[in-house]
């Protein structure tokens, strides 16, 4: 009898465990961002911008020189941190610079695509996908913030594909979805030698409060 009782009891906390896991909303798009090749940048769905505008781009896209975005509204809002003379140095993260992300070396020459990704607790992901520049091909960078307000660099694909491609910049890391407490980003290896296609499966670890890695090949 009391066997079956302490049977019960760890199922019990079985469950229980799995209930308090936490869980990814699916990957919602905010906008995107680019620099033009004649210089400055151009944003689309941003809530704000208070940048310098200096031309249009297609008749009715504004091309700013330097300033803030801010994708999103409210205490979650993103904000971007941009300047035509330094497109090295896009920065992503809080309303306060210092609490952000400068994305350096990595030029957003073509086109940087801004996500989001709502958990059942404080945390909030921030998927930021760059295409082209210094890349090679598309790359994400999942950037979060924290209960305490703080921002974290969790994710940065390109070193993923360093760690498991001697070809790295044959990977293109191509979308993007949730399942359950993961992040899974789906990729493209064009080697000649070894083409296939895969993911990479990013389990949340409540107790080291960061990311684990798996790769699993089609």
């Amino acid at each position: 009898m009391i066997k079956k009782i302490f049977g019960v009891l760890l199922c019990m906390m079985f469950v229980a465990g799995n209930c308090l896991a936490m869980t990814f909303s699916e990957p919602v798009k905010l906008g995107h961002l680019f620099s033009t090749p004649r210089g400055g940048f151009v944003f689309k769905g941003e809530h704000s911008n208070n940048g310098k505008f200096i031309s249009y781009i297609n008749r009715n896209e504004k091309v700013y020189e330097k300033g803030i975005a801010i994708f999103g509204e409210g205490e979650d809002a993103l904000y971007v941190y941009y300047d035509d003379n330094k497109k090295l140095n896009v920065t992503f993260g809080s309303k306060d610079e210092n609490n952000s992300f400068t994305l350096n070396n990595h030029m957003i020459e073509q086109f940087c695509d801004v996500w989001k990704i709502e958990t059942d607790s404080e945390l909030v992901l921030y998927p930021i996908n760059i295409f082209g520049g210094s890349w090679g091909s598309s790359n994400w960078i999942i950037l979060g913030k924290r209960s305490d307000g703080a921002f974290v660099k969790y994710i940065e694909a390109f070193d993923i594909r360093k760690k498991y491609f001697a070809n790295p910049r044959y990977v293109d890391c191509n979308k993007i979805f949730t399942q359950g407490n993961s992040i899974i980003i789906g990729y493209k290896y064009f080697y000649p030698q070894n083409e296939h296609n895969g993911e990479f499966r990013f389990k949340w670890d409540d107790k080291a409060q960061w990311f684990g890695v798996e790769q699993v090949v089609y």
